[in-house]
Parts: structure tokens; sequence; C-alpha cells
């Protein structure tokens, strides 16, 4: 068994960044809508490619204003990509965030699982070799088990 990560983290630790995430969580709030996953997954996607096209076409619509359709909301399009450009940094130092700490989750859960796993391993043998104290370690967990599994199934 390797062991990736051993680390005790202190409760004010944990309370601090539980107070920091509840303060950027309230801030940010007011400006990030609720779009549901539907709506999000039919809508195109900007990427940092995109973004000088985007900007580009921004300053020839202002520029050019006898070739915008009716529908385009040429003041709108500069506010999006303002928000847009606004975000990116703060997504991204997030998102670094967020990778460090699902490695971190993974590696700890993956561990904890693991060991467990080789315990109820052995305590199912003791009891097949017939060793009576483990038998109602062995039933208690096997309910944990089997149960779990039923979850993942259905």
């Amino acid at each position: 068994m390797s062991n990736l990560i051993s680390v005790q983290i202190p409760e004010p630790v944990k309370q601090s960044v539980r107070a920091h995430l509840e303060a950027i969580n309230n801030e940010l709030n007011p400006y990030l809508p609720d779009i549901s996953p539907e709506l999000l997954d039919g809508m195109p996607r900007m990427a940092d490619g995109r973004e000088p096209f985007t900007g580009k076409a921004l300053d020839f619509a202002e520029s050019n204003p006898q070739l915008n359709p009716p529908y385009l909301d040429v003041a709108e399009l500069r506010v999006d990509l303002q928000a847009y450009r606004d975000l990116t940094p703060i997504y991204y130092e997030l998102e670094q965030i967020t990778n460090r700490v699902k490695v971190a989750y993974t590696a700890a859960g993956s561990e904890a699982y693991g060991a467990s796993l080789t315990f109820y391993n052995t305590v199912k043998q003791a009891v097949k070799v017939g060793l009576a104290s483990a038998k109602p370690i062995y039933d208690a967990l096997r309910i944990l088990f089997e149960n779990n599994g039923r979850k993942k199934q259905g």
C-alpha cells in the first residue's frame, strides 16, 4: 500500500477556509446567474481562442452599426465580454484550488477505502476459519458494504 497523503487539517484552518469560501460566495453571488445545466449545455463556448474573435467582432459592430442586425444588442455584447474578461482570472484561480482539493480528496478517500477493504477481507477470512469474535464485525461491515454496492447499481 502506498501512502500518497497523510494530513490532518487543524479545525481552525477548516473553519477559516469555510469562512473565506462563504465570503467569496456572498461577494460574487449577485453577479453569478442561476442557469440550468440543460440551458448551459446548449450554449456556445467562448474559450481562450475565441476571445480575440469576440473582441474584434465587438469593435467592428460598434464602428459599423449599419451592419448590425436589429436583434443584436451591441451594448450588452460589450457588458458580456467585459464580464467574461473579469471572471477569467477568478475562474482559473478557483479551478486550480478546486483541482488540488479534488486530488487530495480523492487520494484520501481512496487510501481510507482501500485500507478498509483490507481490514474487511481479513475479517471475512477470520470468519471462514471459524474465529467467532470476527462474526459480528463481519456482519456489521457486510451490510454496509453490500448496501453501498446496491446504491451504485440502482
